[in-house]
């Protein structure tokens, strides 16, 4: 008898290859045959079985990756109720969907059949009227995932872990609350604006991904850049969960106008919230922040701020104009600035000379006063 291993034997004598089973004899050629059509017949159903497994996984992948490139993951209706009437309260509804940690923003729309004629062709279309500076309220990071509907539970996990840290950690972290009707207290550090700008602040500007996940390496490369600061494919970088929680551990920390300690100078991480600012009722139309750069190190700072709704059927929105501007104290010179008319975050993002003072300063563009309220946060590592 052959020495050959025991799993090996069993799987011989099945197939009908004597020699394997050790005996002298010549295959017995018929069950060999058998044997083999039948082992070939398994492989080439398990073969066709994952191809056919792996085309309609892709198909379903690219068709859902479609239709949330164009709709929202959820729309909310509120049947037989009148339009308008739905429209003048779409704040409370957008509130209360935003309770759950896991929604990110919420935007009103409208929506209604029509047709378009031309010439001879005749074609029914769907309509859908939207607030763009409402839709800018989603954070503009990206994932190291292919796909929107992988990319988005990694953005969601993360903008609720943010949020319960900014919640519990209470007054520890934020210098002040409001009081919601129907959600209770709500802290600076769990604020919309809040989250959105430590989701952008902490962002990573360049990657090195596992393989197969894609690396940023061109940020805000020619042809590329926005007027706020951002990239137009990366938007604020790849989301970093620690460097995210870094800015909301913290702590708020106020400018030099409204009482910062120490003359409004800052850390390494954190986030200032200004319930008040733009000029009007004695409000500062400067926020400054002061901070030293003890080594080569980036900066990385981002400012965010909500658009305005009138809480009545017109539904007139507002949104007030904001720059950010990097001021190297050492040199008196502008390092960096960001200034855009049209979106509702400055960003940005640039090296620090080692030893040099700066300033990080918000400012109004209006040319008029306002009283609006905004949300910064800021990263710098070496």
């Amino acid at each position: 008898m052959l020495n050959i291993p025991y799993e090996l034997w069993i799987g011989a004598r099945y197939a009908g290859l004597s020699r394997m089973r050790g005996r002298r004899g010549g295959r017995d050629r018929f069950v060999s045959f058998v044997a083999a059509t039948s082992m070939a017949g398994i492989a080439l159903g398990v073969a066709a079985l994952i191809v056919v497994l792996s085309v309609m996984n892709g198909f379903q992948k690219e068709v859902r990756d479609r239709m949330l490139s164009v709709l929202p993951h959820i729309e909310l209706f509120v049947p037989g109720a009148d339009p308008a009437s739905v429209l003048a309260k779409w704040t409370e509804i957008a509130d209360a969907a935003l309770k759950s940690p896991s929604v990110l923003a919420a935007a009103p729309f409208v929506a209604a059949q029509g047709m378009l004629l031309r010439g001879q062709v005749l074609r029914g279309v769907q309509v859908r009227g939207i607030d763009p500076a409402a839709e800018k309220s989603v954070p503009d990071v990206v994932a190291p995932e292919s796909t929107t509907s992988a990319a988005a539970p990694e953005v969601a996990a993360t903008a609720a872990l943010l949020v319960e840290t900014g919640h519990k950690g209470a007054l520890r972290l934020s210098r002040s609350s409001a009081m919601v009707t129907g959600i209770g207290t709500v802290y600076n550090a769990e604020r919309a604006a809040t989250i959105k700008a430590a989701l952008m602040a902490g962002a990573d500007r360049v990657t090195h991904n596992s393989p197969g996940k894609g690396d940023i390496s061109d940020y805000r490369s020619t042809g590329h850049q926005t007027n706020n600061g951002l990239d137009e494919r990366f938007g604020a970088g790849q989301v970093n969960v620690l460097h995210s929680y870094q800015i909301i551990a913290a702590g708020e920390q106020k400018s030099l106008e409204h009482g910062g300690l120490n003359a409004g100078v800052i850390g390494l991480n954190g986030f200032d919230y200004e319930n008040a600012f733009g000029g009007f009722l004695s409000s500062n139309k400067t926020a400054t922040y002061k901070f030293h750069a003890a080594t080569d190190s980036k900066l990385s700072a981002s400012l965010v701020w909500n658009m305005s709704v009138t809480n009545d059927g017109r539904l007139r929105t507002g949104l007030p104009n904001l720059n950010l501007e990097l001021f190297d104290l050492t040199s008196q010179t502008i390092s960096a600035f960001s200034s855009s008319t049209h979106d509702n975050s400055e960003n940005i993002w640039v090296d620090l000379a080692m030893g040099h003072s700066y300033e990080l300063l918000v400012k109004s563009a209006e040319a008029n006063d306002f009283n609006w309220d905004y949300s910064l946060a800021w990263h710098i590592s070496n």
